[in-house]
């Protein structure tokens, strides 16, 4: 009986400890150059009238004032973004671009979390902070319309991208320091259980909710905030030992929306990760 009693709360212990886990990610592999590349990217003027609208009319100077980093200003604002509605993934704003997505927020019920990174893009972009939107995919992106839009801001004094989710309040972190997208890809293939988040020390619910979107990633270099026009493809980066898709989801499947036509693939994180040259309305090389 006492055997009994000790192997029954062994198995609970060991029941409690592995949920405690995230299970690391298949090995993926990448063509890295090593190289230190440049990008070409455009975005809003941040003296332009659109986003001079947007710092000031909500404040971004004023609530990033007490930082001294371009991390701690992406934390503040990836925590205002967060807290400005509820996760409604039914409810769309009637355009893409900050500005309509807050004024509409005052009476909408929520968005999605595409529109938490717009607004995060705009306010990070209304303070000189380049950003752009990274879309994740899981293994099977043809087949699974479900995908997550995060941030990524390339903070200045530190020279590297850093990845936000704004619909979590999320900026991860490895060994202590932020990380991108792909680098938090590449700790949950390694050491899942050394990834912390600036915002709580520990979150094994994100983690294994992220995880199964770190597959696939893509970009665009256009990174201005009320386009309809974009001046470059998709850049989508994608592992050697998985297939190169044809298609976004079974909705571009569907439509016949082949992903060549309106993206270039590569193997590279080292050019996926470019430092950007940063270029303003229709100014050229």
């Amino acid at each position: 009986m006492r055997f009994v009693l000790k192997t029954a709360g062994m198995l609970l212990i060991l029941a409690a400890f592995t949920g405690c886990l995230v299970r690391p990610m298949e090995e993926l592999v990448y063509e890295d150059s090593g190289e230190t590349l440049e990008l070409r990217y455009f975005f809003q003027d941040p003296e332009g009238v659109y986003l001079a609208t947007l710092r000031e009319d909500f404040g971004i100077m004023e609530r990033t004032s007490s930082a001294s980093s371009d991390l701690q200003r992406l934390q503040i604002l990836t925590e205002w973004v967060h807290g400005l509605w509820e996760h409604h993934a039914d409810h769309t704003a009637s355009s893409l671009d900050p500005l309509t997505i807050l004024w509409e927020a005052e009476t909408a019920p929520g968005f999605r979390g595409i529109e938490s990174a717009v607004v995060l893009s705009g306010a990070l972009q209304s303070i000189a902070v380049p950003t752009r939107y990274v879309t994740l995919h899981g293994r099977t992106i043809e087949e699974s319309a479900d995908a997550h839009v995060v941030v990524e801001a390339y903070l200045r004094d530190r020279q590297e991208w850093v990845m936000a989710d704004p619909l979590w309040n999320r900026i991860p972190l490895y060994q202590e320091e932020p990380v991108s997208a792909y680098r938090l890809q590449q700790a949950m293939m390694h050491e899942p259980r050394s990834i912390t988040y600036l915002q709580r020390r520990r979150d094994v619910s994100y983690s294994r909710w992220i995880r199964e979107y770190l597959y696939y990633m893509h970009t665009n270099q256009d990174s201005r905030l009320n386009t309809d026009v974009y001046a470059f493809k998709n850049l989508m980066l994608v592992p050697k030992n998985l297939p190169i898709p044809r298609y976004f989801s079974p909705y571009h499947r569907h439509m016949g929306y082949d992903l060549s036509e309106s993206a270039s693939v590569t193997h590279d994180p080292s050019y996926f990760y470019g430092t950007p040259i940063m270029l303003f309305d229709d100014e050229t090389e």
